[in-house]
């Protein structure tokens, strides 16, 4: 995400002396950002919400990749955007277990967390078990939820009420056997 201050309005100059097309990809704005450092009412804040509203109305066109996004930039900045929705590619796909235990192997080497209450094993990670006798490879019943974000962790993404309901869910897993551990 870059600054939109001075981007937009570089960019805007720039198309114009170039007769290029100016297109915006609005993932967020950079004055919401800003303003959960300094606060919404800050004059920094202010200038930016100005900046980035008076060159984003300027654009030819404008992509963003959700529909709230979409309605929010309708609604706020009269502008018309269109939905391009984030989504991997079809390379993405399931790992089988083999491959998955392969990873956990490599990752237990460099992060502790990895390995295995039998840290002595080799064959095992705290997600994999692999069965040297009948060369099954299998996942542990009771192994750790792993979490992954694409997101950019920037403060306008609050993990906090996502671990907080992790752990939520987890104490009443746990108290009430009704429902698998994470």
């Amino acid at each position: 995400n870059p600054p939109s201050i001075p981007t937009l309005g570089v960019v805007w100059f720039v198309c114009r002396l170039r007769g290029s097309k100016f297109v915006v990809d609005w993932h967020n704005y950079g004055f919401t950002i800003l303003g959960l450092t300094l606060g919404d009412n800050h004059i920094l804040v202010k200038i930016c919400k100005w900046f980035e509203t008076y060159f984003g109305a300027k654009s030819d066109a404008n992509f963003c990749v959700t529909s709230a996004m979409k309605e929010d930039l309708k609604n706020r900045f009269s502008i018309s955007a269109t939905v391009l929705y984030d989504r991997p590619p079809d390379i993405f796909d399931t790992i089988s277990v083999e491959e998955k235990h392969h990873l956990f192997l490599k990752l237990k080497t460099e992060y502790k967390e990895f390995l295995s209450d039998e840290s002595n094993d080799d064959n095992q990670t705290v997600v994999t078990i692999h069965d040297t006798i009948s060369y099954n490879i299998s996942l542990r019943p009771k192994r750790p939820a792993l979490v992954m974000s694409s997101t950019s962790w920037t403060e306008d993404e609050d993990f906090d009420i996502l671990f907080k309901a992790l752990e939520l869910y987890d104490n009443s897993a746990s108290s009430s056997g009704k429902w698998p551990h994470i």
